[in-house]
């Protein structure tokens, strides 16, 4: 199982470079040719066999070679050492020929140029960028044979305008010798009709295009020669096919907005309130299937789409109200897509545990009927409830995963597996609250709390009790209160929250002590990227600078101390002539008789 869960990892390209060395110092060789040889397999459990410099032998990894294949090369750039004093930049770029350039800028590709003696040049890193953006084009206009994506694009280029290598043998290799040094553009043309592991060609997609600079400097150690000391002009590289990707993405939504980590507005992390909703988006190939060699049709026989929520989610309402399910070559909230209606294309069984969607005969025939490459889409919601608060470890989070079993009328059932790495984070206030002399009940203390909203507006929040001094943040279908009390000995957890700003105000204390004059604010702040952390937590009341806190942070955990004083006293904030108090109980502030004390690791100071 964990051998077919992996096919649906992307395999582009896995360059592992190495081999005969024909120039041993540091220095590139002009006059020298290099040499390109591909390795064709068919991934079978994901797993690859990390070379040393050398060819691999694969008979004991998870992968096939695959003869009969046909790729294409095609020369792009030069490669050159570039100094200019004036500018100070020296180092080694690729100069790209003026053909590739136009067709960069044709399909709006923003190479990041450098110019050097009025010339435009790209780094390393810039070609990993052309190729990154490449591979995720997605273009505007349709042609008669439907959308190219970027990668159709690439391969259609290379195709016009490149050269044929020999056609792979029965170890899927092929090589061509005696080539110019610089950047080259390598597609794959063809594949055969069935590969051999049963999955029809269009469900076994070809590899995906990738650059090889001739020559490179060697990644691992070859020869006696350490990575990083040598000139290798013989580049050897195993393109993968790439199989079904299917992948499980967070909606962006609040914070994950405000704060600029959502990518295309999707995240894989984030983290929430108990009780808020997180909008879900499931997205799936679907491959254009056409017949086999011998003429058999192909068409979708079965297609169910397992999710599977952690205890802390739960999804409220399985209806199409809730599920919306769109196939097309678009983006999940293209307007190109088609939408499917729940139970003629598609059904959904709920589970405790999640849901199971899937296709019916109808919605199979309309996989059939698709004319490009497409993809599934399912975008839901589910509510974070109370068990988001039990602690997995020493962070508080939430995960979920979901499978894929696909078959074809010629291929056996496969299933594949999506990333495993969603994850939706609470966080935790843990108080002490205390007195300068001994009380005999400190629960007669109360607070309550308030949430800062994007418009800068505080929210009443309501919370449950779940025993004395210690309470989560109220789900929805519970009943809480406003008013939260720590037990008799002063302890006060407020669970379930996500970052931001939190106002505590004070309503009642022990009777003969001062209550707070103004709010106390507590801004958490998460990590990133995100990983159930805290990168700060801060307290503040009005007119006293912020103070960090230290303990708990890397349980998502903000812990401090209020002090109420029966008499007026001045403000201690951590400098020279730290009081015993700072000295016990860390960094002290005072205002209008209280006192929050923090950890001293930070601010006790050394006296001069």
């Amino acid at each position: 199982m964990r051998r077919l869960r992996k096919l649906a990892i992307m395999l582009m390209v896995m360059l592992m470079m190495m081999l005969m060395v024909k120039a041993e110092d540091s220095q590139i060789n002009e006059i020298e040719t290099g040499s390109i040889t591909l390795y064709k397999l068919v991934s079978k459990d994901g797993t690859f066999k990390d070379g040393n410099g050398y060819e691999q032998d694969l008979s004991d990894v998870g992968n096939e070679s695959l003869a009969g294949v046909t790729f294409k090369f095609l020369k792009v750039g030069e490669l050159k050492q570039v100094d200019n004093v004036d500018q100070d930049i020296s180092g080694l770029y690729y100069l790209l020929n003026d053909d590739f350039k136009d067709w960069l800028a044709q399909h709006n590709i923003m190479a990041e140029y450098t110019k050097i003696d009025k010339v435009d040049y790209v780094s390393a890193e810039a070609v990993n960028k052309i190729m990154k953006d490449l591979n995720t084009l997605s273009v505007a206009y349709r042609q008669d044979d439907g959308s190219q994506s970027g990668n159709e694009l690439v391969k259609a280029y290379v195709d016009a305008k490149g050269t044929a290598m020999p056609i792979t043998d029965e170890q899927g290799k092929t090589k061509v010798d005696n080539l110019e040094l610089g950047l080259y553009l390598i597609a794959e043309m063809d594949i055969p009709a069935k590969v051999s592991d049963g999955i029809s060609a269009n469900v076994a997609k070809e590899s995906r295009p990738f650059f090889i600079s001739l020559p490179m400097t060697n990644l691992t150690m070859i020869d006696g020669h350490p990575a990083g000391t040598m000139w290798q002009y013989d580049v050897i590289a195993y393109p993968k096919n790439e199989m079904i990707m299917i992948r499980k993405d967070i909606i962006a939504s609040g914070n994950d907005v405000l704060d600029g980590a959502a990518t295309n507005g999707l995240v894989q992390k984030t983290d929430k309130h108990v009780g808020d909703y997180v909008s879900f988006l499931l997205s799936i190939d679907v491959p254009m299937l056409q017949p086999m060699a011998d003429g058999v049709p192909n068409t979708n026989r079965k297609f169910i789409i397992n999710d599977t929520l952690s205890a802390g989610l739960q999804i409220d309402d399985h209806s199409s109200t809730n599920f919306v399910v769109t196939l097309g070559t678009d983006d999940h909230d293209g307007q190109g897509n088609l939408l499917l209606e729940q139970d003629v294309h598609y059904v959904i069984m709920p589970k405790e545990d999640g849901f199971a969607l899937t296709m019916s005969q109808a919605g199979l025939e309309k996989l059939n009927q698709i004319s490009a490459d497409s993809k599934l889409y399912v975008c839901y919601q589910a509510r974070l409830t109370k068990d988001a608060v039990k602690t997995n470890g020493d962070i508080k989070e939430e995960s979920n995963v979901f499978t894929l079993t696909y078959g074809t009328s010629v291929s056996a059932d496969k299933e594949f597996a999506a990333n495993q790495d969603i994850k939706i984070y609470t966080y935790e206030i843990d108080i002490k609250k205390s007195f300068s002399h001994e009380v005999d009940d400190i629960s007669q203390v109360s607070f309550k709390v308030a949430y800062q909203q994007s418009d800068g507006a505080y929210q009443k929040l309501c919370f449950v009790k779940e025993a004395e001094g210690i309470y989560h943040l109220q789900d929805k279908g519970e009943t809480g209160n406003d008013t939260i009390n720590p037990d008799a000995k002063g302890k006060l957890i407020i669970k379930g929250l996500d970052d931001g700003t939190y106002e505590f105000k004070e309503v009642s204390t022990v009777v003969g002590f001062n209550l707070l004059r103004d709010p106390i604010y507590v801004t958490l702040k998460k990590a990133y990227p995100e990983d159930g952390t805290l990168q700060q937590a801060l307290v503040q009341s009005k007119g006293v600078d912020k103070m960090m806190l230290v303990e708990g942070l890397a349980q998502g955990v903000a812990k401090f101390e209020i002090r109420n004083n029966e008499t007026i006293a001045i403000l201690h904030t951590g400098g020279e002539g730290v009081n015993i108090l700072a000295t016990i109980f860390g960094v002290v502030m005072i205002f209008g008789g209280i006192m929050i004390i923090l950890n001293k690791k930070i601010y006790e100071k050394k006296k001069d």
